[in-house]
């Protein structure tokens, strides 16, 4: 059972490691992304101003999302006259609702460019 228990703790890390992995390095693309690519990527923003300088202000809020994390275990069995399989299985379901997500704006100079990049 101990054992059990570790590959599922070892499973759930390597899960939250590879989803940590999937951050955007914004910093890496101040300069070089555009207004379009950043609306092909993220879709159309939640909020926007344009500054009377040509500066463009740009918000996204984080979508509501849902994330399952599944774990078992399947034992098989053959004899002779008939295979049995026998299972157990766990399963939790975590929800990030949309108001507690994170916000993100981008600020574009007016080259079109990504000058600044925060989370809020």
């Amino acid at each position: 059972m101990k054992t059990i228990v570790l590959r599922v703790l070892l499973l759930a890390v390597l899960v939250a490691a590879g989803c940590a992995s999937n951050r955007v390095n914004w910093d890496e693309r101040i300069g070089v992304l555009t207004y379009d690519q950043a609306v092909r990527e993220l879709g159309p923003p939640d909020a926007e101003s344009t500054l009377s300088d040509g500066t463009r202000v740009a918000q996204w809020r984080g979508r509501a999302r849902a994330q399952t994390v599944h774990t078992g275990i399947h034992q098989s069995h053959w004899n002779s006259r008939s295979h049995w399989r026998r299972g157990t299985g766990m399963g939790t379901t975590v929800v990030v609702p949309a108001d507690n997500a994170p916000v993100l704006r981008l600020t574009f100079g007016p080259d079109g460019r990504l000058a600044e990049a925060r989370r809020l």
